[in-house]
């Protein structure tokens, strides 16, 4: 416990050396720092401790005064614990791009950070960022994608048009030329948006593991500078080019648990979810594209109704009646037996 507490204090001693723009002394250190116990002595033992293992801290010594600072000079990175943190969480975001192109520069450019940082650094402060992981919906791997993606990227880097052999989602085969705008990564992949010229030039979206083939051409691609991603799926769930104009669905919220479920786990982040007066909860959405939002809908069976657009609300009726007859016995009895029958006993 005391081993963590001192390493937690060195490492709020070197961010502070990191951001003050001058040298500071061991008892105006101490004085910032405000813990319990840290002293100047204290601190300048820290110091001494820091300076040992490698981390770059310039002495100036005026007479009887000394004033510490960090380092700019040298190959050193002025790296502290939160900046080791940040580092090792955007690595952790980065990690579906193993195995492609870009996951190779990726683990290129980390050993070069860390050839930069002394080793001796690392190892002191390794425990105060091992610990922490991150976990993505999206593939480790994207596996199948990283020809397309060299190929689109290159029609970027050069504003050219791209032709695309693409299977989409119903597995229906067509070839494409598109003028690629942006490269998306989702939360299942690496998705293209792009003009499409089967599309009478609107925007559309592809995800990259559908591609079959991608050429690039020699046509100039159109290109537009004021093309925003977040506001172009700000009307989606997911990953979705929009299919209808801005549309409001309303749900009925009738648990406090799917209300807390919604809360800690929101949809959307325009979402609006209010409290009514008979004791329910009114969910809103606007939506330019609904493609997520009924399945969403059924996974919380009964404790959600989807009230409006009437047109949704039928389409998830017929996707109910059709679950429902798979489940209800047949004329001659037979078929899933009922939740109530079904129920195990109790031991």
């Amino acid at each position: 416990m005391a081993r963590n507490s001192q390493v937690q204090r060195q490492w709020r001693l070197w961010r502070l050396l990191c951001a003050s723009p001058r040298a500071l002394g061991c008892v105006e250190i101490a004085h910032e720092l405000r813990g319990e116990g840290v002293t100047a002595r204290t601190v300048r033992r820290d110091l001494e401790a820091l300076r040992a293992i490698g981390v770059p801290i310039r002495v100036q010594r005026d007479g009887r005064e000394v004033r510490y600072s960090a380092r700019g000079d040298g190959p050193e990175l002025r790296l502290d614990r939160d900046a080791l943190l940040a580092l090792r969480l955007a690595l952790g975001l980065l990690r579906p791009f193993e195995g492609t192109p870009v996951g190779e520069a990726l683990a290129q450019l980390t050993v070069q950070l860390e050839a930069k940082l002394p080793a001796a650094v690392l190892a002191h402060f390794a425990g105060l960022v091992e610990n922490v992981s991150v976990r993505l919906d999206a593939p480790s791997e994207l596996s199948g994608a990283e020809e397309a993606f060299a190929r689109v990227r290159e029609a970027l880097a050069g504003g050219r048009v791209v032709e695309l052999d693409y299977r989409d989602a119903d597995g229906r085969a067509s070839s494409r030329r598109v003028h690629p705008q942006r490269l998306i990564l989702g939360p299942l992949g690496l998705y293209l948006v792009a003009y499409d010229e089967a599309r009478d030039g609107a925007l559309r979206t592809f995800r990259l593991e559908r591609v079959l083939a991608a050429r690039i051409t020699q046509q100039p691609a159109r290109r537009d500078g004021a093309f925003d991603p977040d506001e172009y799926f700000a009307g989606s769930l997911g990953i979705h080019s929009p299919e209808h104009p801005p549309c409001t669905y309303r749900l009925k919220v009738h648990t406090e648990r799917a209300a807390r479920t919604l809360r800690e786990n929101p949809w959307h982040p325009r979402q609006r979810l209010t409290r009514t007066r008979k004791g329910t909860w009114e969910l809103c959405l606007e939506l330019t594209s609904a493609r997520e939002l009924l399945p969403r809908v059924l996974a919380l069976g009964p404790e959600v109704e989807l009230v409006e657009p009437p047109e949704a609300r039928a389409a998830l009726a017929e996707q109910l009646a059709a679950a429902l007859a798979r489940y209800l016995p047949d004329a001659k009895g037979n078929g899933v037996p009922s939740a109530t029958n079904s129920r195990p006993r109790r031991t």
